[in-house]
């Protein structure tokens, strides 16, 4: 590459250039361009000088090298710090400007001039990876400084490390550049260039004497990260070294764990001829052997087992390299396992089993270890067998193969649970049907006494509720608690299911009245219409004495109170305090409701067991918007208790100055007794 007064040109473009220029032209354009690159240095400098910055600095960032002797000659000092330290040396280096950097230092530049970050020339040239002026500014003269750059806290070793310059790396070696400083994670050179895959660096530090059986803050050396990053070549310049292949490092982990995760044969193989230990456990009791498993490794678990790992050796919650296997999903390292001694049935400390884990999703792996007889019955603590687990999760073919195999479908769990109860509850239709034609007992309950249709029911799976109903299960089935299917699904508002169970036969009993009052707390519109339309009675409370008018209030839901009203819910209708509606509203604050409900007259001044109104209650519980309304509605403030309280009185006993003035205004606008009256 050429250059045509400072700008890079290809030597043929100028050389084509130069053909077709008479002498003088040639001249007269360098005296041009000379010029020109005067003029954009003094432009580009009045943007500097607010930092502190002579033109100096601007003829160094350009790089013409006439151009900045030419302002030295005119007195600019070299040596001339801007406001945050930088000399025009820095800014030379950085640049990458060789031979203004030589001129520089020749008219008396300061070498090792300090930025406020305490960097010299020498260390800016080496991070901008330019080694030609490294090279200058160290025959020169430059020290090395044992500078820490930002947060990392790293040197300038490092930096050059971890970015591959190999050049300037061995340059500083040479020079005598700390080689085993650690930075603020505790990595040393060595540790950077390794992890960047940088051999020949790795080589220079190596040789220089770079230590390496050395650890991170997590413990792990320059050959953990080699091979787990399948650095082959720089695991063997390690090893050659004296790396330690069974040191364990983050969480305990030896080389071999890493490079067995990740696959890299080549690697192991090298690992294990320089005796890595093929038993290793990391913190949680993983084998190379199991990482290798659980990542589908296949030609990594072929070779482990060769050397000698165990292929039954659990972690410390008792799983097996065959469970992780399963995990994998490669059926192959099941059956290498397997054939290497693996037990089918080794069960971990959850009394799973390898088969409970592909019964899961993994279809794939369950055919190896049906073929090698695992048991299919197989409880894990909880008292699943793999069916159950294929079951909840919905696999239909896992599903097929296990009951092919002889796997039982009414085995229950501690809980009762049937395949048939998991798979209606989780809307497994397919499942659902499976077990129906395999004539499963759709009438089994659990420990709740419950059948798959109350789940079904429950969770509003309208297409299983019809599949069972079809095969006329009892759709009056009562649990633990006496509550039908009907119950559940009108508590969770599922209108479709609770029609055809009615349609079936169901009747509305007690229970599915409970329910009818559940519906209206969480706002079921459309159930509490149903169930209304079919004759559910209006006037059944609850133990507490709500009515679903009461309960509708309670869940703030004024749409399914609308509804109710509309259908001559009895509006008067008191709980087992003597509370109406109207009382509840008033004690919750539930404003929008309480004028809906003062449209009713008769209710306004209705008293409660103590005698309180609904404004007693608004007074009490400080709600002074619902006061507002019920005072607007025409509620009579005056009202006493029955031990001679009035709203009030409340209101001065808990100094609500604001209800207070409300209902001194409202008194005297009706001729009532006020403060100090007293009461009638």
């Amino acid at each position: 590459m050429g250059r045509w007064w400072g700008l890079p040109l290809p030597p043929e473009i100028i050389l084509e250039l130069f053909q077709y220029l008479e002498p003088s032209d040639v001249v007269a354009l360098a005296q041009a361009a000379e010029g020109f690159a005067q003029l954009a240095v003094s432009a580009y400098s009045s943007s500097l000088r607010e930092h502190g910055r002579t033109i100096l600095f601007s003829a160094v960032t350009c790089g013409h090298v006439s151009i900045v002797q030419h302002y030295l000659e005119g007195g600019a000092d070299p040596c001339a710090a801007d406001d945050e330290g930088y000399t025009p040396l820095h800014w030379a280096a950085a640049f990458g400007h060789c031979n203004v950097v030589s001129l520089l230092i020749d008219v008396g530049a300061d070498i090792n001039a300090r930025h406020k970050s305490g960097l010299t020339p020498l260390d800016y040239a080496i991070i901008t990876g330019y080694d030609s002026v490294v090279e200058v500014l160290l025959n020169k003269g430059a020290t090395i400084t044992d500078v820490r750059i930002g947060q990392s806290q790293r040197t300038t070793l490092h930096a050059a490390a971890i970015k591959g310059y190999s050049k300037i790396a061995e340059m500083l070696l040479s020079h005598g550049a700390p080689i085993d400083v650690k930075d603020a994670h505790g990595h040393t050179p060595l540790h950077l260039a390794v992890s960047e895959g940088h051999l020949e660096i790795v080589r220079a530090l190596l040789c220089a004497g770079a230590t390496v059986v050395i650890q991170d803050e997590i413990g792990d050396s320059p050959l953990h990260l080699a091979a787990g990053n399948g650095y082959f070549a720089i695991v063997q310049e390690l090893l050659n070294k004296g790396a330690d292949p069974s040191l364990q490092g983050h969480e305990n982990a030896t080389p071999l764990h890493q490079a067995s995760l990740m696959g890299f044969v080549d690697v192991v193989q090298l690992l294990l001829e320089s005796g890595a230990n093929v038993s290793a456990q990391s913190l949680d009791g993983k084998t190379p052997l199991l990482q290798a498993s659980g990542a589908g490794q296949v030609a990594t678990v072929r070779l482990l087992l060769g050397a000698g790992s165990s292929p039954s050796f659990p972690d410390e919650d008792g799983n097996t390299p065959l469970h992780f296997a399963v995990l994998s999903g490669k059926a192959t390292i099941a059956e290498m396992l397997i054939e290497a001694g693996a037990h089918v049935d080794s069960a971990n400390d959850k009394n799973q089993t390898p088969l409970h884990w592909a019964a899961k999703g993994h279809e794939e792996i369950v055919p190896t270890l049906l073929n090698h007889k695992a048991d299919t019955h197989a409880r894990s603590h909880t008292g699943w067998t793999p069916l159950h687990w294929a079951a909840n999760e919905g696999h239909v073919g896992i599903m097929t193969a296990l009951l092919k195999a002889g796997a039982l479908d009414q085995i229950q769990n501690e809980h009762g649970e049937s395949a048939l109860h998991l798979a209606a509850q989780k809307g497994h239709e397919a499942v659902v049907q499976l077990l129906i034609q395999r004539d499963s007992n759709p009438h089994l309950t659990d420990n709740k006494l419950r059948t798959a249709l109350h789940y079904a029911a429950g969770e509003g799976h309208e297409e299983i509720v019809r599949i069972l109903l079809s095969i006329k299960v009892r759709s009056d089935s009562r649990d633990i608690d006496g509550r039908t299917p009907l119950y559940y699904a009108a508590l969770h508002g599922h209108v479709t299911i609770a029609k055809m169970l009615l349609d079936f036969g169901t009747t509305l009993d007690e229970t599915v009245k409970e329910a009818f009052l559940e519906a209206a707390e969480a706002g079921h519109e459309l159930m509490v219409q149903f169930l209304i339309i079919n004759g559910i009675d209006l006037s059944f409370k609850d133990i507490s004495g709500y009515t679903a008018l009461h309960r509708a209030v309670l869940g703030s839901q004024i749409k399914v109170l609308k509804l109710l009203l509309n259908t001559e819910a009895d509006i008067s209708a008191r709980d087992n305090r003597g509370k109406t509606a109207l009382h509840l509203a008033a004690q919750e604050g539930e404003d929008e409701i309480a004028k809906v409900l003062l449209g009713n007259s008769e209710i306004r001044n209705l008293q409660d067991c103590d005698g309180w109104t609904a404004l007693h209650w608004a007074v009490n519980n400080e709600h002074e918007n619902t006061v507002q309304s019920l005072l607007d509605a025409g509620v009579d403030p005056s009202i006493n208790s029955f031990d001679a309280c009035r709203p009030l009185d409340l209101a001065e006993v808990g100094a609500l100055e604001t209800i207070e003035q409300m209902l001194q205004e409202a008194l005297a606008a009706t001729d009532r007794p006020t403060i100090g009256d007293a009461p009638p």
